[in-house]
């Protein structure tokens, strides 16, 4: 579907750009069904992740051992096994022919280490990125062929590999290939190909790394009898989260694991690579700190120069050579990112100058001399910022070349979009988000031109920003950070959660770090204070005006330690474009001035200005007091059912099915929304006081046991158990009335005394007193869902048609 680009910054974000990650409203009332005692915000998480029932929750949350497979279950898995052990036993030399990145460099370290302890005479080749490129070398059939090796075994590489394979069987080599990348048609002929991507593999879980594949490998081959790999487990978590696959599943039991052996690890190299991250201290390791901090480090060896180092420092013996090997990859690091920010200021200074740019819908931009081995971490910044298909390219004059690479926000698909440049190109390659290619250089303004008529062609709407549900600042706590952690590690198809944190006030901004590189921000709502930080957007600071209005901001929620003790972290990874920045928001018969700091201004000017208008509050008395000179122009929801031409709701209603009721009675033209989130934030600490739980009822219950129901007239008892339990009056009643239809509870005729009793069969959650109040609690999420979030407008037109926005005329 073609489409306008959409754009925005990394920073400032359009609202028609954000989308829920869970959506499925019915099966988040369904998952709070069944489990009574998640919250509705882990249930939307859990919802957006795929997760909808009891058992799948639980698997999610507490994966075990049965989430792993067989290895035989993999095609060809037998006749690899069969291979090397007929290798071993004659004593036939092995070559491992790894990769260039972090998961060929720890596949390659895995089996160096699980084959060496099996006996294998081994070594291994690591193809260097500029001389050999991607995938199985010849230099490494050659090399067999010349030191006497008999037999080749690929991590990470080779499915795409005919020429290089047919060379290695026509000179007599034994050849099997693991990897996990697409498998073409025709598929190669080695020995063995396992590979869980193989059109014809069954394998229950797709979504393994090279790493992953090699450790089923060497399960495999000890077998049963003999002690598993688990020792190798932290090289299995690292390349898992490097490589950007599926955390979940098979692959989320293994991470786990592997992260846990990773942060008591005596293995030298990663101690010293931990080390050179700036870890200070002993204890777990989670996947952030790989994926941002170790893995970039492994990586840089092959961007930079040669990968070999990365094996070298998995396999070191002895802590000095991992310090020096682990030092050297950290100077290789800063010299990428050095290298990565010089591309990236040059790019920048060119699309601030001239807009075109990035206006047309696309980015394109080459430059002579470009490091090949970072030009594709660039084009993912860009692409992440912009929200923008972007292509970078290294170009050599001398030699007429031209190398890129290119990434894609998920509204472009990049590889159809290079698919559709095809003649332009020697070569390429890809994927929905990422790809490479060459060409000639004299025909790289054709391929700006022709890519962003693509890119435009294929455009899907704006590119999406996900998050996974809203948040007003009192509720992140200590105790929604815990919870979140139960959701680790966090990676591909199991994000960190994002949340929209609604209408708050920035009461101070100010740049700080190194050269004013990040944007620190005081927030306050309702009295409440949190400090945030949002890394790298310094730059930005005036983006935010905190005279101005209240603000959504997208954000991360987490702990860190200062001072030696635990604090809440608030990262801000971007913020709603504010509503007067439009210059539409009074348009349309949804006005949506929820985070408008001028409300009693607002008030008086919709009410002046329109005679006909009626305010809508829960309480008129206290509103009258609030604004005496517009005493006789306010409603309460229940009392308003005449006609009206304007509504504006100053607080909100008790429940959805209020707001439903006195819309549809009136019928208003126009509806302008005056409260925010702080009024909802009070509503529901209102309510959920109310909201008791199976936990509730249990405490209820041992309280009743104690107190002895028989001796004690039944005022007296429920007085005393709300008052220990700090639960509402009616919250007890409603429980014991629970206990008594159940059977739990008996209540003797002509008696002021209940009773224990032996029970009905009947679940407490099959109660009608339990039912009710869950219907409560998802009646008050439905009102949430309504007033969260931004584009209001088209909410309210969904649910009261006549209030539908206009379409646009069709030109």
């Amino acid at each position: 579907m073609a489409g306008r680009p959409g754009l925005r910054g990394l920073f400032v974000i359009d609202p028609s750009a954000i989308r829920y990650r869970c959506e499925d409203r019915e099966a988040t009332l369904g998952l709070m069904r069944e489990i009574p005692q998640l919250s509705s915000l882990v249930a939307e998480l859990l919802v957006g992740r795929g997760y909808t029932d009891a058992l799948a929750v639980k698997k999610f949350l507490r994966p075990g051992p049965d989430a792993l497979h067989s290895p035989y279950l993999l095609k060809d898995m037998d006749k690899a096994v069969e291979l090397l052990r007929d290798s071993m036993r004659e004593g036939l030399r092995i070559l491992i022919h790894g990769d260039y990145d972090c998961d060929g460099i720890c596949a390659t370290a895995l089996l160096m280490d699980g084959l060496s302890e099996l006996g294998a005479d081994v070594d291994y080749h690591i193809p260097d990125r500029f001389a050999e490129g991607y995938g199985l070398s010849i230099k490494a059939v050659e090399r067999c062929v010349s030191e006497g090796f008999r037999l080749l075994l690929s991590v990470d590489c080779g499915s795409s590999s005919h020429k290089e394979i047919a060379a290695a069987k026509e000179a007599g080599l034994r050849v099997i290939i693991t990897d996990h990348h697409q498998v073409p048609s025709p598929m190669p002929a080695p020995d063995a190909l396992v590979n869980p991507q193989r059109p014809d593999d069954e394998y229950p879980f797709k979504g393994l790394c090279g790493t992953g594949v090699a450790f089923k490998l060497l399960q495999a081959l000890r077998g049963e009898e003999k002690e598993q790999p688990e020792h190798l487990l932290e090289l299995v978590a690292l390349a898992t989260i490097a490589d950007v696959v599926p955390l979940v599943e098979e692959n989320r039991y293994l991470v786990k694991l592997g992260l846990d052996k990773l942060g008591q690890t005596e293995r030298p190299g990663l101690k010293a690579l931990l080390e050179a991250a700036g870890r200070e201290s002993e204890g777990p390791v989670d996947a952030f700190t790989v994926g941002f901090t170790i893995a970039p480090r492994l990586n840089a060896s092959g961007r930079l120069e040669h990968a070999k180092v990365g094996v070298q420092l998995l396999r070191a013996a002895s802590e000095r050579e991992a310090r020096d090997l682990a030092g050297h990859l950290h100077g290789l690091n800063e010299e990428r990112k050095e290298c990565e920010q010089h591309i990236g200021r040059q790019i920048e200074e060119r699309l601030q100058a001239e807009p075109w740019r990035f206006q047309n819908g696309a980015i394109v931009e080459w430059g002579e001399d470009w490091h090949e081995g970072v030009i594709g971490i660039t084009a993912g910044r860009l692409a992440e910022k912009y929200g923008l298909p972007t292509l970078v390219i290294s170009m050599d004059s001398e030699k007429g070349t031209a190398k890129g690479s290119g990434r894609s926000p998920e509204n472009v698909d990049l590889f159809h979009a290079l698919k559709q440049c095809g003649e332009i190109f020697s070569k390429y390659g890809g994927h929905p988000r990422a790809g490479g290619f060459s060409l000639p250089a004299d025909r790289l303004e054709r391929l700006r031109q022709e890519f962003t008529q693509a890119a435009n062609e294929l455009r899907d709407g704006p590119a999406p920003v996900w998050i996974d549900g809203s948040l007003g600042l009192h509720q992140i706590t200590f105790e929604l950070a815990k919870g979140l952690q139960r959701l680790e590690p966090y990676g591909e198809a199991n994000p960190k959660p994002v949340f929209l944190l609604e209408g708050v006030t920035v009461l101070s901004k100010r740049s700080v770090g190194k050269n004013g590189d990040h944007l620190q921000l005081e927030l306050e709502q309702a009295g409440r204070r949190q400090r945030a930080i949002a890394f790298r957007q310094g730059s930005e600071i005036d983006a935010v005006d905190g005279q101005a209005t209240r603000y959504d901001l997208l954000c991360q929620v987490g702990t860190d330690i200062y001072q030696g003790l635990p604090q809440l972290s608030l990262q801000v990874t971007g913020i709603v474009r504010p509503f007067g920045a439009t210059g539409e928001f009074r348009d349309g018969p949804v006005v949506d001035l929820r985070n408008s700091r001028s409300r009693r201004s607002e008030l008086e000017t919709w009410l002046g200005e329109n005679s006909l208008a009626i305010a809508i509050c829960r309480d008129i008395a206290k509103a009258a007091a609030a604004y005496p000179r517009l005493r006789d122009r306010f409603s309460t929801y229940e009392e308003l059912s005449a006609p009206e031409e304007l509504l504006v709701l100053l607080t909100p209603p008790s429940s959805e099915q209020t707001l439903v009721t006195t819309l549809q009675a009136c019928r208003p033209k126009r509806v302008v929304v005056l409260f925010g989130r702080q009024e909802l934030d009070a509503l529901e600490r209102s309510i959920t006081p109310t909201l008791w739980g199976r936990n509730h009822a249990i405490a209820v219950w041992g309280e009743l046991k104690a107190r002895k129901p028989e001796h004690t007239p039944r005022q007296e008892l429920l007085e005393a158990i709300g008052a220990s339990q700090r639960l509402p009056r009616t919250s007890v009643e409603e429980i014991v009335e629970a206990f008594l239809e159940t059977g739990a509870l008996c209540q003797p005729p002509h008696h002021s005394f209940w009773t224990l009793g032996p029970g009905s069969g009947k679940k407490l959650e099959e109660t009608r007193s339990f039912l009710a109040v869950q219907e409560r609690r998802l009646a008050h999420r439905r009102l949430m869902e309504l007033f969260t979030g931004p584009n209001l407008a088209a909410r309210f037109g969904e649910k009261f048609p006549w209030l539908a926005p206009a379409q646009p005329a069709l030109v």
